[in-house]
């Protein structure tokens, strides 16, 4: 799967130059183990790290370092393609209290799966996936 080795070369880089770093979406939820094919990669960095991690991935870039805004609140991005999946990070500068899982051999930031089922109660477009991550919540939780 293309988007494992995407996830896994970008973590082992963001590791490796000890940047504190979160997956988020359906990323984390795959990180998890919920039955979900990721589209593209999101992660989240300090605003600083932003504009250090386009050097560092200079050849992936594709749409360089802008300006978004969410929330009424503008943010710095840059989209990047490594083999051939979609990655974006992301400014945020509280990541906010994460858990480390380990993902085909790489350390894996993201946020407790009750967290990110909490994220997609609040935003209804993704309501669908819900009840998936209910499923996988009950399982890791009565081991079933």
């Amino acid at each position: 799967m293309r988007i494992d080795k995407a996830l896994t070369f970008v973590a082992g880089e963001l590791n490796q130059k000890g940047i504190p770093w979160r997956l988020f979406a359906s990323g984390a939820l795959m990180v998890w183990g919920v039955k979900i094919e990721p589209e593209d990669i999101d992660i989240f960095v300090s605003k600083e790290n932003v504009i250090k991690l386009e050097k560092t991935f200079e050849q992936f870039v594709a749409n360089p370092t802008h300006p978004f805004t969410e929330e009424g609140r503008e943010y710095l991005e840059f989209q990047m393609t490594v083999d051939g999946v979609k990655v974006e990070i992301c400014e945020l500068e509280d990541l906010g209290k994460l858990v480390t899982l380990n993902y085909l051999g790489e350390k894996i930031p993201v946020a407790s799966l009750q967290a990110e089922l909490d994220y997609y109660k609040k935003h209804s477009k993704f309501g669908d996936r819900t009840p998936i991550i209910e499923r996988r919540l009950h399982e890791i939780l009565t081991g079933k």
